[in-house]
């Protein structure tokens, strides 16, 4: 037996395998804590910059390991003088060694940039080729990218041998979101319009449409050619508009403006008010963007008075006669309700349509194929399509429940602007605006019904926390909410300010506390709170008293 190497046993490799890491934790507590003790102590030396090398070759994720480093390098590069080429080489060879063990450490990529950036007569294609091996390694390495177009922008590399580099990429595998992420960007540069400043030529367009279509037939539950389809559809852009306006005129006279999109004023694109042509407010700054703008206004009923709310080259103007309570207008009908914004022309849309359609045919539960033809049904005719749109819904709801909410909250904005657009191109203020049995879980839309006296959402899955919109319900006296997911009254209910008829039987509510909320409802006069289990409280009569002292008429 002698002379054979003695294998050890389970227990033998636990035990060594245990010592081995105590070793380590030793050996790094220690040289970490030196480490801190000498940048503490102004010591940047080479001792600190041979102890930070041997920490990060163990584990290169120590970001502060990496800006101690760059510390003492600024430091030792002013006193190099013909050293410093070399010195920089041996940054990049550490690493190089750091990468290959953690090619995903942002701080490592960091850092090489930053030594590029301080080394003499840098070799630009010999980091390109770094950059083509580790993405060889792992092609979705997007700190590897991201590297790489900074590589690409010091070495002046023409954008069309990145197009080129691109197309090598998705052609290796469809799958590489990376690679089609950088294709969009190189597009628009590679093959501009010559007709329309930022769109792309049109037969370059329809090669892309020809490459993406590859992909699906090859992969199509692969998600990263359908997200760069709807980008090829997209890149439109909505002018702004007004969509509607509404004066009121109570204890003060209330201006509300709706946008067909988000606006943000600044000093240069503020949002004026004027009174008889006469600037009184002017808005320059707002904490987020948002597309109902509202102010108040101190103007007697006793007179006519014409105001004006103007943003850019955009405006509306209503007049307020004498004793007149309150008046609205509708304009931009049509830019309210694009959901999808799209620089495709209709043949192009039909066209992709007929492609998603046959490949539904092979693949009838394909997700991203269910979408992309309901997005494009709503870019070509959302109220032609209106029925079909709602089963393709329904049928992603059942393909894919892990995003049933989305899926049921995009189903609910496209409900509600169906019956909106309708509604406000036919407007009649007396006209309930009837939302109900409509399978709504959330409400869009809600600052184009800042004129609407009497909303119905009866019978829907509205649950307390998707009402937030109400706040926008600036005329609405009537609202019912029967047969909803509600648990406890919507705050937002408080801002209905000319509310006078509120139902909500059949809910969920269980907490008398919540109709605190309606104390200061000075209008509201009729309430309904039937079939809630708030209901069942004891003394539930007395406590209604308290919380109902305004109002008329409590059903329960």
């Amino acid at each position: 037996m002698h002379g054979r190497l003695k294998v050890r046993t389970s227990e033998e490799q636990a035990e060594a395998k245990r010592r081995d890491k105590e070793k380590k934790v030793k050996w790094y507590r220690q040289t970490t804590t030196k480490i801190f003790n000498k940048r503490a102590l102004g010591e940047k030396d080479d001792e600190l910059l041979k102890l930070t090398g041997e920490v990060l070759l163990e584990n290169s994720d120590l970001s502060t390991m990496w800006i101690i480093r760059r510390e003492i390098i600024e430091i030792r590069l002013p006193t190099l003088s013909d050293d410093v080429t070399e010195f920089c080489q041996n940054e990049l060879a550490l690493l190089e060694r750091c990468l290959r063990s953690n090619p995903k450490a942002y701080c490592i990529w960091v850092h090489r940039q930053w030594i590029m950036d301080h080394t003499p007569n840098p070799n630009w294609d010999q980091e390109k080729r770094l950059c083509d091996l580790f993405l060889s390694y792992d092609e979705r390495n997007f700190h590897c990218w991201d590297y790489r177009r900074y590589v690409v922008k010091k070495a002046q590399i023409s954008v069309d041998e990145e197009f080129a580099f691109s197309t090598e990429k998705i052609a290796t595998n469809f799958s590489n979101y990376s690679a089609w992420h950088y294709r969009s960007k190189l597009l628009p540069l590679v093959h501009p319009s010559t007709n329309e400043e930022g769109n792309i030529d049109s037969d370059a367009m329809q090669r892309e449409y020809e490459l993406v279509q590859n992909a699906f037939y090859t992969d199509p539950s692969d998600q990263s050619a359908w997200f760069y389809h709807k980008w090829l559809l997209g890149r439109g852009k909505k002018s702004l508009a007004i969509g509607c306006g509404l004066i009121q005129r109570e204890h003060t006279t209330c201006v509300h403006v709706a946008f067909n999109q988000p606006v943000l004023p600044t000093a240069k694109h503020p949002i004026v008010v004027l009174v008889n042509n006469t600037p009184v407010i002017q808005v320059t700054k707002s904490d987020w963007p948002k597309s109902l703008w509202s102010c108040d206004l101190l103007i007697s009923d006793r007179e006519n008075v014409s105001i004006k709310v103007k943003l850019e080259e955009i405006s509306f103007e209503l007049t307020l006669k004498e004793g007149e309570k309150e008046v609205w207008f509708i304009n931009d009908v049509e830019s309210i309700f694009q959901v999808m914004l799209t620089s495709a022309s209709p043949e192009i849309l039909t066209s992709e349509l007929i492609m998603c359609r046959e490949l539904l045919q092979l693949e009838p539960d394909n997700k991203w194929c269910l979408l992309s033809t309901l997005q494009l049904l709503e870019a070509i005719d959302p109220m032609l399509h209106h029925v079909e749109i709602l089963n393709l819904f329904d049928k992603l709801v059942s393909t894919d429940p892990y995003r049933k909410g989305y899926y049921l909250d995009l189903r609910s904005r496209h409900a509600i602007g169906f019956i909106l657009r309708e509604h406000l191109m036919n407007f009649d203020p007396t006209r309930p605006l009837d939302l109900s049995d409509k399978g709504l879980t959330h409400l869009d839309y809600t600052e184009y019904m800042i004129m609407h006296k009497h909303i119905n959402l009866r019978s829907n899955q509205i649950r307390s926390e998707s009402l937030q919109g109400l706040v926008n319900f600036k005329s609405v006296q009537t609202l019912i909410l029967d047969n909803n997911s509600l648990k406890e009254i919507p705050p937002s209910l408080n801002e209905l300010t000319v509310l006078s008829s509120l139902s909500l039987d059949n809910n969920d509510i269980r907490n008398m506390e919540s109709f605190s909320l309606l104390k200061g409802m000075r209008s509201l006069k009729k309430i309904s709170i039937r079939g809630n289990p708030v209901c069942e409280i004891h003394n539930f009569v007395d406590l209604m008293k308290t919380y109902f002292i305004n109002i008329e008429n409590v059903e329960f």
